[in-house]
């Protein structure tokens, strides 16, 4: 466990990929983060434990970016995340006057993403975030991604979600600095909803989870008992001195599955316009138990399992 925030930092430059030699190979693994066996809640993890997955989500203008979220790695350049962190801000990122840029925290330092798209959807507050890589490869040209899972977790299974404690991130001289730490929060499942909880706190499929989560901590992963994404933390109960019981609510990721992506991050990766779902089955994706949904013109159809 880690106590204290630490300062990390990287180079930001334009989209290595573009330039990439002949015969460059890219390789993106797919990993499972089961929830710890000793339930714990707001504890501080080392920082490089969800490694390319986990993303924070910095929001302002150049030279300085405020951390109002966290996000999901689950394809190459394509990343999950919560409507409510964007939604402030929208106007001014679409007039260029903000900015959106995405870090993890790897060993060898920061890991930086433009967000060069947000596709928000009607009643849900899970969105997909189009992005580009603003840092140099990482070492053996290698990313990860969540695995991600259409089952729905049972009464009184745990659930983990992850995300960053609220930090800033300043840029100098194409160098990004950030002082910050990664959360975990630990809760028991205690309702299931999947068809939306009420029309204005979670119309969206959800998970209600006996855990608190912070506000930077939006649009987060959640990962079920098989340390597979079952979607992202949306809303939360939060209240520095007694927030032990929550709630904090679980925004479920099947609904956005088949949703039409008309780019990705790299050039030929596949067919387009493509999907989550396409991905997997192209093997740029994991999804399990992809059998649960069936796409239809006016939406999905889900059929629920654990």
């Amino acid at each position: 466990m880690c106590s204290d925030s630490t300062t990390h930092s990287s180079a930001t430059r334009d989209d290595p990929s573009k330039n990439a030699t002949k015969g460059t190979t890219i390789q993106f693994a797919f990993r499972e983060f089961a929830p710890f066996e000793h339930s714990a809640s707001g504890i501080l993890t080392p920082w490089a434990s969800f490694g390319s997955t986990l993303l924070s989500v910095g929001i302002g203008k150049p030279g300085e970016y405020d951390v109002l979220g966290s996000a999901a790695m689950v394809a190459p350049g394509i990343a999950l995340s919560a409507w409510h962190v964007f939604e402030p801000f929208m106007a001014e990122i679409k007039s260029g006057e903000r900015e959106v840029l995405l870090h993890a925290i790897l060993d060898g330092g920061l890991q930086l993403w433009r967000v060069e798209e947000i596709s928000q959807f009607d009643a849900t507050d899970i969105i997909i975030l189009r992005i580009n890589l603003a840092s140099d490869f990482p070492e053996k040209n290698k990313f990860e991604a969540c695995v991600i899972s259409t089952r729905t977790p049972a009464l009184g299974e745990h659930v983990m979600i992850a995300g960053f404690r609220r930090e800033t991130v300043e840029c100098e001289e194409d160098e990004a600095k950030v002082v910050g730490a990664v959360r975990i929060a630990i809760g028991e499942v205690t309702a299931v909803y999947n068809s939306g909880r009420d029309r204005v706190l979670q119309p969206n499929p959800c998970v209600e989870l006996r855990c608190p989560a912070l506000g930077s901590m939006s649009g987060g992963p959640a990962f079920d008992k098989s340390g597979h994404l079952i979607g992202v933390l949306g809303s939360s109960l939060e209240c520095e001195e007694n927030y032990e019981d929550g709630p904090s609510y679980v925004c479920s990721a099947w609904p956005i599955l088949g949703t039409k992506i008309s780019t990705v991050w790299l050039n030929g990766l596949v067919p387009l316009p493509t999907s989550l779902l396409a991905m997997a089955e192209q093997h740029k994706a994991k999804i399990i138990g992809p059998e649960a949904l069936r796409v239809r013109p006016d939406g999905i159809e889900y059929s629920c399992w654990t």
